[in-house]
């Protein structure tokens, strides 16, 4: 079957746009599609949301997020429903955001572009029940920064669809009707980590710098840790450095203290040591033992 298709074009003039509108509609609606990421908020009213398999009750706190080309509709046979929509694409999203960069950007890819779960492949979240105050308050700001269209706006939008995007993580987390999204929590906070942690290896990293990039207490950061990769994060921190010092023994002429340096460690002593146990050969062994098997 086909389904009218509505076009990003339309709402957004560049990749990075957010465009924010109210909506208020009745049983007149039909199955259609879209091109970017939806966000409906509805504020007021009872209706359904129609997939094409599948039908479920919405009422005002409930909010639908559709990834792209999912059919679907809104609609109500009791009244009125209204409410907000938000219209964007996952690259709207302002990962320099500082402290939020790398999390941020896990969780629009979570919640954006793959939807993978164990069991199912998910092509819509719906979050019931929602703090409607906490949600209000943001969409109102946003649809009022849009309005007006103010200097330094566009920033404003990002700024609160950010904080949108990690509250609805956060609640959908905790939904206990989701038993399987505390675990695929846990792996992405662990993984983003490790991805922070092999692009930032020869800055002072710990597990305070690490929660809170995570948005978690240092002790729940230090136990999922360990229960996702069955390492200590000083255990994964030394191996990335590691194997970073390996790749810079090989591949260049700097000196050990050098590269000691460049891979974090300021005490050439003790990298010395954690090489040669890690190793088996102490760096100038293991730059020797490289060159020989590569013939330079």
């Amino acid at each position: 079957m086909k389904y009218s298709k509505i076009s990003a074009d339309n709402y957004l003039v560049k990749r990075r746009d957010i465009y924010i509108e109210k909506f208020d509609i009745g049983d007149d609606s039909r199955l259609h599609t879209h091109d970017f990421i939806e966000i409906a908020y509805i504020t007021s009213g009872k209706g359904r949301h129609s997939l094409v398999k599948s039908e479920e009750a919405v009422s005002a706190g409930d909010m639908i997020i559709l990834s792209p080309e999912v059919p679907h509709r809104l609609y109500s046979h009791d009244g009125r429903l209204r409410g907000y929509n938000c219209i964007f694409h996952p690259s709207a999203v302002d990962i320099s955001f500082e402290g939020c960069e790398s999390f941020v950007q896990v969780a629009c890819e979570y919640l954006f572009h793959s939807f993978n779960f164990p069991d199912n492949k998910k092509d819509h979240i719906l979050l019931q029940d929602l703090p409607t105050r906490e949600i209000r308050s943001l969409l109102d700001e946003m649809y009022a920064e849009s309005a007006k269209c103010l200097d330094g706006y566009e920033q404003l939008l990002r700024l609160d669809l950010t904080k949108l995007l990690l509250l609805m993580f956060r609640l959908y987390r905790d939904d206990s009707g989701q038993s399987q999204n505390k675990g695929i929590y846990k792996k992405l906070i662990v993984e983003n980590s490790l991805k922070y942690m092999n692009e930032h290896f020869n800055t002072a990293i710990c597990c305070e710098v690490l929660a809170k990039n995570a948005y978690v207490s240092t002790g729940y950061f230090a136990r999922i840790f360990k229960e996702v990769t069955g390492k200590s994060i000083i255990k994964a921190l030394q191996e990335i450095r590691i194997k970073k010092a390996c790749e810079l023994l090989s591949q260049t002429t700097g000196t050990v203290a050098d590269i000691a340096e460049k891979c974090g460690y300021h005490d050439i002593k003790f990298f010395y040591s954690l090489f040669s146990a890690t190793c088996g050969k102490t760096p100038g062994e293991y730059r020797k033992s490289a060159r020989s098997s590569s013939g330079t």
